[in-house]
């Protein structure tokens, strides 16, 4: 069987490529050497049972070759339309290292990139981000997915908030009581034809007087009888009062509710959270990611690479993936940093086995790259790979595929970050009131005191 090098060689074979890109196909089926790593949901390697015929349609290699995987996933699918299409069986071959591939100082590739680039391989599944340095000695096919790095982490215990009793009423809500609360009161200190007005002697005197009166129809207290209101006046004072049982009705209506509710702590929302927490890092060795990391020199990623002085880098294959959010991740004090497709697809087979979402993913997403497949520079096979990812792409197949290959996968996506739970209240769902409430008696008390002690002076 010939390889796709000697397949090349015969006449007339790479015009035809180039030419009859649509219609082509090799006379003689060539064996092309494929680099490939287990990344699911996109790349699924499986070693073959000798003796066992596959039936799945995705067997990867001629069973005469003694190939050791095939292949499945939505990237495997295109493999396999390539073959087919274009007449070729491949082997598939895995790097040492189990990588994409990172330069080295001596200008040698490591993992897939180093394979297609020695021509150890005919081509890569990855998929592959584009950066500069790859671009150099490889070639990349179009893109047929895009997908952003994100952090992976357990979520918390549930946990009582003390301040709940704040939270009947949104901020804006209690804004616009606390204006509605100083408009009422200014419009009430700039009406000056009321009759008890006269009785004081200042119009400083004046304006804590009627901000208190605001104050006491806030608590429910009334107005003294000494205050002779006009029609405008009373206007004033009933719209005052209606805000406040509106607002009074709302708030007790959502409060004992409210302090039944835990709450599901998820802190490390950003790049910024993940290094003041020094959780454990866990990611794949030489991939785009920690390219950019190692490479940048100033801003959040600089930072984040200075973790490594720490000893809190912790490198792994995606094979690891699953024992190591198990473990590790479910501990506590380690994180992820994968691709969002990537988390989506170990959370949901995660609740598949605990019927539980204990993990989540961060609301920052960095680092956003489009997926490839590379081949050798120059290799008039890469535009025949372009034509059949375009048909691919174009019918919404692989994102088909995606979603196929990921049961579960919104299971987690709307989980609750807040619980309710029945028992009864206690000191833990209220020290917040009892607090605040403090910060105001502690002042009057002193207040108290000084007038006691100098009101014979």
């Amino acid at each position: 069987m010939k390889t796709l090098t000697e397949a090349l060689e015969e006449p007339g074979v790479i015009e035809a490529m180039k030419k009859q890109i649509n219609k082509f196909r090799f006379k003689e089926a060539p064996k092309l050497m494929v680099g490939a790593v287990h990344w699911p949901p996109h790349v699924t390697l499986q070693e073959r049972i000798p003796g066992v015929t596959d039936t799945t349609g995705t067997y990867g290699g001629d069973k005469d070759v003694g190939d050791k995987y095939y292949v499945s996933g939505p990237i495997g699918n295109i493999l396999n339309i390539l073959a087919e299409g274009y007449n070729f069986t491949y082997v598939l071959t895995q790097p040492s290292d189990l990588s994409w591939g990172a330069k080295f100082n001596n200008g040698t590739w490591s993992g897939m990139v180093g394979q297609v680039h020695r021509k150890e391989a005919d081509m890569a599944l990855g998929s592959f981000g584009l950066t500069w340095s790859r671009f150099q000695v490889v070639d990349f096919s179009m893109s047929f997915y895009y997908d952003e790095r994100c952090i992976t982490a357990r979520k918390g215990l549930p946990v009582i908030d003390p301040w709940g009793f704040l939270l009947p009423l949104s901020p804006t809500v209690w804004a616009g009581f606390a204006g509605a609360l100083v408009l009422g009161w200014a419009a009430m200190l700039f009406s000056t034809s009321m009759p008890w007005a006269t009785s004081f002697r200042r119009k400083t005197n004046l304006a804590p007087t009627l901000f208190f009166q605001h104050v006491r129809i806030l608590l429910n207290q009334g107005i003294p009888k000494r205050f002779a209101l006009r029609g405008y006046q009373r206007l004033i004072f009933g719209s005052w009062m209606l805000v406040v049982l509106m607002v009074l009705f709302s708030y007790t209506g959502n409060l004992v509710s409210l302090l039944a509710l835990r709450y599901i702590p998820q802190p490390i929302q950003s790049i910024k959270k993940l290094i003041s927490s020094r959780n454990g890092i866990i990611m794949q060795p030489n991939t785009i990611v920690t390219t950019a990391i190692t490479n940048a020199e100033s801003g959040e990623l600089a930072e984040l690479n200075r973790l490594h002085d720490y000893g809190l880098y912790k490198y792994s294959s995606a094979l690891e993936f699953p024992k190591k959010l198990d473990t590790l991740v479910r501990r506590g004090d380690h994180v992820l940093l994968i691709t969002s497709l990537e988390s989506s697809l170990l959370m949901a087979k995660d609740f598949a086995k605990t019927g539980r979402c204990d993990f989540y993913k961060s609301k920052q997403k960095f680092l956003g790259t489009v997926h490839t497949m590379i081949g050798q520079k120059g290799s008039p096979l890469v535009p025949l790979i372009n034509q059949k990812i375009s048909q691919v792409v174009e019918s919404g197949l692989y994102v088909y595929w995606l979603k196929n290959t990921i049961p579960f996968a919104d299971a987690c996506k709307t989980f609750p970050s807040k619980i309710t739970i029945k028992e009864p209240l206690a000191l833990s769902n209220l020290w917040g009131l009892f607090a605040l409430i403090g910060i105001f008696y502690i002042p009057a008390f002193i207040a108290f005191l000084f007038e006691r002690l100098l009101g014979n002076y």
